[in-house]
Order: structure tokens, then C-alpha cells, then sequence
């Protein structure tokens, strides 16, 4: 664990390679965000790409939470991700 004088107190910026986030609300290294909006504006299609990017372009890990949704969505989620090859099922 660092000590108080060894943390530093500026955000490095992840890029997402999706222009439109990374200019208009770009997002901190190792952060959260939220994404919300209604049904079938693209919410997931968003999330796939963003956590695609993380994985390969960052070697990251995403953590996907669907709070008050119905399972129906995450599992739809990880059937495309199963589906484009990028989830691997093992």
C-alpha cells in the first residue's frame, strides 16, 4: 500500500477509442462509470465495444453489473460476446 505522500492526485484518461467518449466525457484509468439510458438506444452494443477495447487494446478487465435489469440482459450480453468470438467458452 502507498503511503499518503507516494499518491498522486492526477487522473490519467482512458481511452476508450470511441471518439465521441473519450472528447465529450472521457473517463479516469482504473475508474467506474455508469451507463444508462432506455431501451434499445445501444446500451449494450456500447459496452461490448468498450470492453472489447479494454481487453485488447488495454489487456484490462471489465466488471459488467446489470443493476435492476432482468437477467435476460446480461445473458444476452454474454451470448454476442460467446457469439463474435471475443468470450471464449470454456
Amino acid at each position: 500500500s502507498l503511503s499518503l505522500a507516494e499518491r498522486t492526485t492526477t487522473a490519467d484518461i482512458y481511452e476508450t477509442g470511441i471518439k465521441v467518449i473519450d472528447v465529450l466525457a472521457p473517463l479516469e484509468n482504473g475508474g467506474k462509470a455508469g451507463l444508462f439510458g432506455g431501451a434499445g438506444v445501444g446500451k449494450t452494443v456500447l459496452i461490448m465495444e468498450m470492453i472489447h477495447n479494454m481487453a485488447l487494446e488495454h489487456e484490462g478487465v471489465s466488471l459488467f453489473c446489470g443493476i435492476g435489469e432482468r437477467s435476460r440482459e446480461g445473458e444476452e450480453l454474454y451470448r454476442e460476446m460467446i457469439k463474435t468470438g471475443f468470450l471464449k467458452k470454456e
